[in-house]
């Protein structure tokens, strides 16, 4: 939990900024693609504890 809310901080500062570069609608998009294929791999998170931390931070960055 504290990864995920660390990199939700993180992933909330940089996703202004890119939102401001690119566009809300471009963003949005980008994040939902990311957040299906992070949500798609979750069941490897049941054989490799580092991939587990990896999309645990991936899934409090674009949802942050």
């Amino acid at each position: 939990m504290l990864v995920l809310g660390l990199i939700g901080v993180l992933g909330v500062r940089l996703g202004g900024h890119a939102a401001d570069k690119w566009g809300t609608r471009r963003i949005i998009l980008l994040s939902i693609i990311v957040l299906a294929a992070s949500f798609a791999l979750l069941p490897l998170m049941a054989t490799s504890p580092i991939m587990g931390v990896a999309l645990v931070g991936r899934l409090g960055f674009v949802s942050g």
